[in-house]
């Protein structure tokens, strides 16, 4: 097991902090990513001009790909774990640059048999703040 993965849920206490994580996204891993999911390019994702004609002030990360970074965070966290929702409010559009997805356990409990574990979870950087926010509910094996 990696530093600072979770296996059980008896393992998780409330203010855990979980991250960071520290994700550099370029413009080629945008353009990557758009070629994976069909995106029509060039785009408001992977060109300036496009973008700054719909008043950004650069190219920005897709939401889709900002969430799976996010989600990243939790899988690799608890591999043994499952993801079961995940919702976030983008506060800001997320420009090509390195940033940091961290999150904190807010809950836990036992609910129709399942091992339930509750997070809010950030992705910021230094020049923005907090760009996205959400909340994660996984599903963590006991010991039972």
């Amino acid at each position: 097991m990696a530093h600072g993965q979770i296996e059980y849920y008896e393992d998780v206490e409330l203010g855990h902090e979980i991250g960071p994580l520290e994700e550099d996204i370029s413009d080629e891993s945008v353009v990557d990513f758009c070629e994976v999911t069909g995106a029509t390019m060039p785009n408001r994702f992977t060109d300036a001009e496009i973008a700054q004609r719909v008043r950004l002030s650069g190219p920005i990360v897709p939401g889709i790909m900002s969430m799976a970074i996010m989600a990243r965070l939790l899988t690799d966290w608890s591999p043994k774990g499952v993801l079961k929702h995940f919702d976030v409010v983008f506060r800001q559009p997320v420009p090509h640059t390195s940033v940091s997805i961290s999150a904190l356990v807010t809950d836990k409990r036992e609910e129709s048999g399942e091992y339930l574990v509750e997070c809010d979870v950030y992705l910021s950087n230094e020049e923005s703040g907090r760009m996205i926010g959400g909340r994660a509910i996984i599903s963590l094996p006991s010991r039972g």
